[in-house]
């Protein structure tokens, strides 16, 4: 809930206009009760992958370097979401005013009109200011204060108008600004991590079974392809990935995307080829070369049910990358 006008005073206006100030509790300094529960687990954990591991880098072999690397990727997702959260209460910190600095924002707001959805959850259009924004479709908003304000149905920055699907609770609240901000859940990752380091404290970091693409790139191996060159003359790295990913004998190819790019795209590219040429379903891909990265669109492939991509573009569980061009 966002906090109230006069909690966002400073104190010493409340004081000088007379209104008691209650000075806050002081902290134990102790951490959460969640937070305790999930050190002592990894803990544990971090102690048996580093018990034998010298401090200095350069004195670790290989195999003992990886496993220092898993043990402190342990928390890395914790840590990561504490910062998208500081990003969170900074935004939600500031003003009407100040939001039109933020490309992550859009202020000066001005009510244009009723454009669709329901009666409980309209779509609204605004209008507002030049500004630069990184606001995009599907964006979920929160008013000044950071309460929840609805998501970004349409954006058009030609005619800088933004059309936005309220909630329940905000049908009729028209604000001055709105800012981005959503924290993705990372406790499947952050689990899926530890489900490695519990096989590598079981199982040693080398050898087969369950989760070798990912020990052999904590041990950087080269990927095992079957004698195949990992570059061939006038190829492309995207050619190279196309071309080798096939001949993975379970290991794993990384590769490095160019700053800017879409870096799913090799990736993409060999999964399509891989659909095609499994069952001959040329003829069910969408004509708009648009696919999608996720258990949907395979399952229905592996089905033999068509699929269009606009269908696929409304599910929330797609993500699409258009125009994969060469396919």
């Amino acid at each position: 809930m966002a906090p109230s006008r006069l909690a966002r005073k400073p104190s010493c206006q409340l004081i000088a206009s007379g209104t008691p100030v209650e000075r806050p509790e002081p902290k134990t300094g102790e951490a959460g009760l969640e937070l305790t529960e999930w050190q002592q687990r990894i803990g544990g954990l971090i102690a048996q992958l580093t018990h034998d591991v010298p401090v200095n880098p350069t004195e670790r072999a290989v195999e003992q370097h990886a496993r220092w690397l898993l043990a402190y990727l342990l928390d890395f997702h914790r840590r990561e979401e504490k910062s998208a959260w500081w990003e969170y209460f900074r935004l939600a910190d500031l003003s009407a005013e100040d939001l039109l600095e933020e490309r992550s924002a859009l202020a000066g707001l001005e009510f244009a009109g009723h454009v669709g959805g329901t009666a409980k959850a309209p779509i609204h259009r605004y209008s507002f200011p030049p500004q630069e924004t990184q606001i995009r479709e599907d964006d979920q908003l929160h008013s000044v204060g950071g309460a929840k304000f609805g998501a970004v149905e349409a954006t058009s920055l030609e005619n800088r108008t933004l059309d936005i699907k309220k909630r329940r609770d905000t049908a009729d609240v028209h604000p001055a600004a709105v800012f981005a901000h959503k924290v993705i859940g990372t406790e499947v990752l952050a689990e899926a991590l530890i489900r490695i380091g519990e096989h590598v404290v079981a199982n040693g970091m080398t050898g087969e079974g369950s989760y070798r693409p990912a020990r052999d790139l904590l041990m950087l191996a080269a990927p095992r392809i079957h004698g195949q060159l990992l570059s061939q003359p006038n190829e492309t790295a995207v050619a190279a990935a196309v071309r080798i990913a096939p001949q993975l004998a379970g290991g794993v190819l990384p590769v490095q995307g160019l700053r800017g790019r879409a870096k799913p795209t090799p990736g993409l590219k060999w999964f399509v080829r891989w659909l095609v040429r499994a069952s001959e379903w040329e003829s069910r891909l969408p004509a708009t070369k648009s696919y999608a990265t996720c258990s949907t669109a395979s399952g229905k492939l592996r089905q033999g049910s068509p699929f269009r991509s606009d269908a696929c573009r409304r599910c929330p569980k797609v993500k699409m990358i258009s125009q994969t061009c060469g396919l």
